[in-house]
Parts: structure tokens; C-alpha cells; sequence
């Protein structure tokens, strides 16, 4: 059988912690290397405040409040220069206060069919469990927390529900939820799981998918 096509991805980086929005502006960023100098110039400013701020450039979004930082590209050709971007934001901003990092990927599928996506949806939730108790259940949003099975401390997070833009799309949402290990020096520690788990982990989110939909039988 012919492996299933990513029809569209998201990845992203998020922080919790104690950040200042008004920083994170493109200008910020292109004065540090971080952004060229076209990209700054030409990115969307959809916020400039002390308590938010985002941004969009051909690539990258990134929007950052008082205690929660996100950067995201829809292009997996962009997701080494995502990492990357965050690895130099914080390794200028070493003593920012965090206590969380999130390493994410979204996929979608299409399975060819309405009817072939409504079967996926029977097989993550058979429709015998729900005799008596709902009519003609249909599978909306799935949601799963498993164990790490990596040295990383913290849970991974899987979202699963039909895709809102085609009819015979599955759309996947891999959350890796991690913590520091110890108290001193988090924003170190944070970006030496992202310089070292970054890809593995988005490669982790694409296999994991795809093992479930070869197991459902697509």
C-alpha cells in the first residue's frame, strides 16, 4: 500500500516562563542576526504591546505574551531554521525565568474519502462501546497522554480529530511536554533538549502517525 502524503504540517517551540513582548519585535531580531534584514522589513505586524506581540514573516509566526512564548513555520523546510531561531533568542536571553518548553508538530492527512475517514474514526473509537449510551457516534476530537520512553522528563500529548478543511482529512497533533530537571540554569537546559531532540522529536511525531494509520489499515 502506498504510504499516505503529509498534506499539511505545523511545528512549533513553546515556552512558558516570564518574558518582556516588547523585546521580540522582527527589528530586534535582524539587529542580532537572527532574521534578514528583508524578512524584518517585510514581516506583518499583527500586535507591538508591552503585554503581546506577533509577527508573521514568508516563514515564521511568533507570538509572545507576559508568560508564554510561541514560534511556529507551516513548512518543513523551515523547521531546522525554527530551532535555530530559538536556539539564538535564548542563548541571548539566558536568564529569562522559564519553566516549561513544548516541542509540537501537527499533520494532516487525507485518506481519499469521507467514508474512509469516518472508518479511521471507528476503529480509534469503536461504535459498540457507545450502544445505549449515543446515537450514531462519530469520533470529533481524541485525546491521548502517554509516558515518556525517552530520557526527556515530562508527557507526550496526542490530539486527533477530522481535519476542518477537507472532508477525508485526519489531522494529528504531537505535544511533547517538557520540564527541566532541576531549578538552576532551566533556559540552559531547555535549549540543549531543543539543540539535541529538536528533529528527532519531529521525526518521532511523523513515525507515530503513521504507525497508527498503517494499523487502521491506510
Amino acid at each position: 500500500m502506498t504510504p499516505l502524503k503529509i498534506e499539511e504540517e505545523v511545528a512549533s517551540i513553546v515556552l512558558l516562563g516570564s518574558f518582556n513582548p516588547a523585546i521580540f519585535q522582527p527589528s530586534w531580531l535582524a539587529q542580532k542576526g537572527l532574521l534578514g534584514a528583508s524578512e524584518a522589513e517585510g514581516a506583518i505586524l499583527d500586535v507591538v504591546h508591552p503585554e503581546v506581540a506577533s509577527f508573521r514573516t514568508g516563514w515564521l509566526t511568533l507570538s509572545v505574551t507576559r508568560n508564554k512564548f510561541i514560534a511556529l513555520t507551516s513548512a518543513a523546510t523551515h523547521f531546522a531554521p525554527l530551532r535555530d531561531l530559538v536556539l539564538g533568542v535564548f542563548e541571548l536571553l539566558e536568564h529569562t525565568p522559564v519553566t516549561a518548553l513544548g516541542l509540537n508538530r501537527a499533520l494532516q492527512y487525507r485518506l481519499g474519502s469521507k467514508e474512509a475517514r469516518d472508518s479511521l474514526g471507528d476503529k480509534l473509537m469503536p461504535k459498540d462501546r457507545w450502544d445505549g449510551v449515543l446515537d450514531q457516534p462519530k469520533l470529533r476530537t481524541l485525546t491521548a497522554e502517554g509516558a515518556r520512553t525517552d530520557a526527556l522528563v515530562g508527557k507526550l500529548n496526542i490530539r486527533i480529530e477530522p481535519a476542518a478543511n477537507h472532508i477525508d482529512g485526519v489531522f494529528f497533533e504531537f505535544n511533547n511536554d517538557l520540564r527541566p530537571s532541576r531549578e538552576d540554569h532551566p533556559v540552559a537546559e531547555l535549549m540543549s533538549i531543543v539543540r539535541t531532540h529538536h528533529d528527532r522529536l519531529m521525526r518521532d511525531a511523523a513515525a507515530r502517525a503513521e504507525a497508527m494509520l498503517k494499523k487502521a489499515g491506510f
